[in-house]
């Protein structure tokens, strides 16, 4: 109740923010000081091999039962990853408001928290993973074929140990990284 209620109030922040660069977290805070204080790390921009530690350190300031609200159109897969273990590892809850995106690696972060909620509004989407730099239109060699068949196993038991219907994966694997499946 209280992480919706709070993806809710952050749906109003999308309205006027801009994705650019590396993902950056911040405090927000509504209705303090007071009891009914709330506060939520806005995670936004592109997620890297490093956003973790950019986690890690933003809930150092802001205390650990702090939720987190993602707005970002991916990055670098790994980097979601290590990202989604962080949220775990810290038992955060972490959501998508009304407005917000969580696309591609973003998935793969979310799929880490303890608690997750996409509201009414907001938008979930995964594809297929590509190497940085590779042209989609050229055919695999047997080398990369393996390696992504190595990498698609670790991301179904990523998704397992998240909690996660392999399904989703599933459907990552079948959609075009041209495309995004909501």
């Amino acid at each position: 109740m209280r992480l919706t209620f709070i993806l809710a109030l952050c749906g109003l922040a999308f309205a006027t923010s801009a994705e650019a660069g590396a993902m950056k977290f911040q405090k927000l805070e509504f209705g303090c000081p007071g009891k009914e204080c709330m506060r939520v790390l806005l995670g936004e921009g592109d997620i890297t091999n490093n956003t973790y530690r950019s986690f890690r350190s933003a809930l150092r300031k802001a205390g650990r039962d702090t939720p987190v609200i993602l707005n970002s159109a991916g990055g670098d897969l790994a980097g979601g990853l290590k990202l989604g273990v962080a949220f775990r590892e810290a038992g955060t809850s972490v959501g998508v408001a009304p407005g917000g995106g969580c696309y591609s690696a973003c998935a793969y972060a979310l799929f880490g928290g303890v608690k997750r909620k996409v509201l009414s509004g907001g938008k979930l989407g995964v594809h297929e993973f590509i190497e940085v730099g590779r042209n989609p239109k050229r055919k695999l060699g047997a080398g990369e074929l393996k390696r992504n068949k190595e990498i698609a196993e670790l991301l179904n038991i990523y998704a397992e140990a998240m909690g996660v219907s392999p399904e989703v994966i599933g459907m990552a694997l079948k959609t075009r990284h041209s495309d995004i499946k909501i």
